[in-house]
Order: C-alpha cells, then sequence, then structure tokens
C-alpha cells in the first residue's frame, strides 16, 4: 500500500518567496512613479513653451505696428481709384462735387465716369504720409479734348485753397504720356512731399479740365487714378 506525503511550505520557505518577489513590486512601483514623473514633466515644459508663445504675440504685434508705421526700409505703396467701380470708399477715393462728374458707366468692360464740368477733387487718407518724401499721381483717361486745352493734375499746397498743378495732357505732349490704340491715354505727375499741404493724415488732389466750363459736351472719361508714396529709408528721414 502506498503512502501519499502532503508538502506544506515551511515558514522559511514563505519568506524566501516573498523576499524575492519584494524587490520585482518595489521595481514596479518605482517605473510607474518614474513614468508619473516624466509625464508631469512633460506636462510642465509644455506649459511652460505655451507661456513663451502667449509672451510672444503682443511682442510680434508691436514689432508688426512699429514696422508698419515706420518702414525702416523705406518703400513703395500704392493706392488704385478705379473710377466707376466704388471709388468712394477706402482710403483712397473720389470726392466730389458730384455734379460735375457722371456715374458710373462701362463700355468695353472699362468701368470709368466723365468730367463733365471743372475741378473734380479726390484724396488719400494714411497716417504714412508724414515719412513720405515723394508722391506721385497716374491717371488713365480719354482723348476727347477741343484743340489748344490741356489736362491738368493738381495737389493741393497751402491750407487756403491752393494747388500745384501739373500738365497731364497738353496738345502733342509726349513723355510722360502714353498712348493707346483705342483713344485712352495715361499720364503720370510727381510732386515733392515737403512742398504740399498735409493735415490730419490727408492729402487732397483735383482733375482739372477748364474747356468744360465752355464746352461741357466735351466731356472726359476717366478710367482710373493710382496714387504712389515713396518713403525713404529710415537713416535718409533722420538725416532730413
Amino acid at each position: 500500500m502506498r503512502s501519499s506525503c502532503h508538502w506544506k511550505d515551511s515558514p522559511a520557505m514563505q519568506i524566501s518567496t516573498l523576499e524575492l518577489l519584494s524587490p520585482l513590486s518595489r521595481s514596479s512601483m518605482d517605473s510607474e512613479e518614474n513614468i508619473k514623473t516624466r509625464e508631469i514633466g512633460k506636462s510642465s515644459n509644455t506649459a511652460k513653451r505655451f507661456l513663451k508663445i502667449l509672451w510672444l504675440i503682443p511682442i510680434l504685434t508691436v514689432g508688426y505696428i512699429g514696422w508698419t508705421n515706420l518702414m525702416p526700409l523705406g518703400a513703395t505703396v500704392d493706392y488704385f481709384i478705379d473710377i466707376g467701380s466704388k471709388d468712394t470708399q477706402g482710403s483712397a477715393k473720389i470726392t466730389g462735387p458730384f455734379d460735375r462728374i457722371s456715374g458710373g458707366k462701362c463700355a468695353d468692360n472699362i468701368t470709368f465716369r466723365e468730367l463733365k464740368r471743372d475741378l473734380v477733387y479726390f484724396e488719400l487718407n494714411d497716417r504714412r504720409l508724414i515719412l513720405v518724401s515723394d508722391v506721385s499721381v497716374a491717371v488713365r483717361f480719354k482723348d476727347n479734348f477741343p484743340k489748344g486745352t490741356r489736362f491738368r493734375l493738381g495737389a493741393r499746397n497751402k491750407q487756403e485753397w491752393s494747388y500745384d498743378w501739373k500738365d497731364a495732357y497738353t496738345e502733342g505732349m509726349v513723355g510722360s504720356q502714353q498712348a493707346e490704340t483705342n483713344g485712352w491715354l495715361t499720364a503720370e505727375v510727381a510732386w515733392r512731399a515737403k512742398e504740399l499741404y498735409i493735415s490730419n493724415n490727408s492729402l487732397t488732389f483735383c482733375l482739372s479740365a477748364p474747356h468744360l466750363t465752355k464746352e461741357p459736351d466735351r466731356t472726359i472719361p476717366v478710367d482710373w487714378v493710382e496714387i504712389k508714396l515713396k518713403i525713404p529709408p529710415l537713416y535718409k528721414r533722420l538725416a532730413r
């Protein structure tokens, strides 16, 4: 008859097993703590980077505003008035009097207005006018002039009503005037900014076709006006 034996772990064996397991448990706990520490560190670094970005936003904004206002490297700023299409809105616009010009018209995909009477004004509002050294104006218009007449562009040069006039068209005029085959002409004139009257960041210009006083049926179509502001580099402005 076989006898069966039942083995029981002695207390000494139980202690040994616990001693073997406890380093593993401690290692596992240490790993979890390290992971948590790293995660907290990562979150902290992310928060710090985010705060740095938040601080950069106002600094970059102020820098951009200062750059666009001062333009230390200089620049040429263009403004375009599309006559006959939204030409009474924006920084550069027609100001009338509107009984001296027609409403907006369109022919051959060209929008324009017709000068019906002498002296029609347009203006530019731009805070950077105080930085400008030169101002030029180009205008595209159609030749419907009687012989011996002229078409002029003026820029205001005094507080009272006074304009510095430049010829955009005279009969046989060449140089600043470019002719097109369809009868349209483009002319450009320029002024020194220091000779003009700039007030409240605004400069006023005038279109003049003196023959309209006597011959109002010889209207002058005008397609567009372009104003260019030349801003010199900062070191040149400081030297003035």
